[in-house]
């Protein structure tokens, strides 16, 4: 700070990095311009560099030295391809360096190699310095090194880079909103939609709105609702049928979330595609509300009426005898007893064994011929006991006659 009480005043000069030139405290004559100007070119920040027309160094800062790694002598006299020009980057840089030439001058990036072969990026921003008559006496630039800020760039560009892919990979629709316009989706949406990019991010989202949803809300007051609800109260999910190419409808599952950018609100949808789902569910709903067919208990369903079969009813008046009412013979019933003969023993079945359901039918005859069919069982109504019982036929079961010849007893 220039002091205009004092004939000597002291400038403290603020330079950071502190590793281009230390700060110090330096006394000028007051009122000397040349001096101060002087000052500024050897304490300033970025790096100076002055060329002559032929495009050699007359003079560098230390700030310039520090940042190539070049002292002020080694630059003085050279032309800047034989020190801080990669040769990678020669031909960029020489075409950048003869537009400053011929009078264009605009800001350049470009990249910078140090003395121990180190690449750095710089920002150049060159000038002319001109005589009282406009002519150009020298060349010069300030080089401001970026390498801090284009690391922070790459940082950000690889992780967009990473956001994208992870964007683009996903399973389901992604769409970013700000008010009611797409400003970017995800490959899946496109798919998922049937619409090219363009399309999407040229059209407001209305114009993807069937009128009203299956509930008969109205869609565009329905989303609304649900954008201003996941603001307010976090994520929202619900069910959403939207219009595809075509104008087909299709029904998906809606997960809806907004965040903030800086003073901008924005609407991110992640939609799942659950039109086969649905249509599932529909399917089946429908089939479990069909009524299931009667049962045929008179004959002629699934369990019909008369001989060896019996309908449900038959079978629950099918007695001990093993006879249905229907007549035949179930393979699966007790055979009808005849009552005890006279004078006691055990009762007698039809083919005329104690116990057992007869005799076995004979083995299949070897040799061809056949299997020779079971003999037919002989069987009727038992005969009279010694009391003068009736006979048993029907549904009678008899278990024997009691003493003293009464008729048999019956269940």
């Amino acid at each position: 700070m220039v002091n205009d009480e004092d004939t000597r005043s002291g400038v403290e000069l603020d330079v950071t990095p502190a590793n281009y030139a230390p700060q110090k405290l330096v006394d000028v004559p007051s009122g000397s311009a040349a001096n101060l100007r002087q000052l500024a070119f050897q304490y300033m920040q970025d790096g100076f560099s002055v060329v002559d027309a032929k495009g050699l160094h007359i003079d560098v800062n230390p700030a310039f030295c520090k940042m190539t790694g070049y002292s002020e002598q080694e630059l003085v006299g050279s032309a800047p391809q034989d020190s801080y020009w990669p040769p990678e980057e020669r031909e960029r840089i020489q075409i950048a360096f003869s537009r400053t030439l011929i009078g264009e001058f605009s800001e350049i990036e470009l990249v910078f190699k140090r003395k121990n072969e180190e690449r750095f990026p710089v920002i150049v921003n060159p000038f002319a310095i001109r005589d009282q008559d406009g002519g150009i006496l020298y060349y010069a630039a300030t080089v401001k090194e970026i390498t801090q800020r284009v690391a922070m760039e790459t940082a950000l560009f690889e992780s967009e880079e990473r956001y994208r892919a992870l964007f683009d990979s996903a399973g389901d629709a992604i769409v970013i909103l700000k008010d009611d316009q797409v400003i970017d989706c995800n490959e899946r949406a496109l798919a998922l939609t049937g619409r090219s990019r363009e399309d999407i991010l040229s059209n407001p989202t209305v114009g993807y709105f069937p009128p009203t949803q299956p509930n008969g809300l109205d869609s565009q007051q329905f989303f609304a609702e649900k954008v201003e609800a996941a603001w307010l109260s976090g994520p929202q999910h619900f069910e959403w049928t939207g219009l595809i190419a075509g104008d087909v409808p299709i029904r998906t599952e809606v997960t809806l979330t907004t965040f903030m950018l800086g003073n901008t609100r924005y609407t991110q949808s992640i939609m799942r595609d659950i039109t086969q789902r649905k249509r599932l569910e529909e399917a089946l709903a429908h089939s479990t509300n069909r009524p299931a067919p009667l049962l045929n208990t008179r004959g002629g369903g699934p369990f019909p009426r008369g001989g060896g079969g019996g309908g449900v009813r038959a079978r629950r008046r099918r007695d001990f005898s093993g006879t249905p009412p229907g007549g035949g013979t179930r393979g699966g019933g007790f055979p009808r007893l005849r009552p005890r003969p006279p004078g006691g023993g055990p009762p007698k079945f039809p083919g005329g064994e104690t116990g057992g359901r007869g005799p076995a039918p004979p083995p299949p005859r070897r040799g061809g011929g056949g299997t020779r069919a079971a003999p037919p069982q002989t069987g009727g109504a038992p005969p009279a006991g010694p009391g003068g019982g009736g006979g048993g036929g029907g549904r009678t079961r008899w278990l024997g006659a009691p003493p003293g010849g009464g008729g048999g007893k019956r269940h």
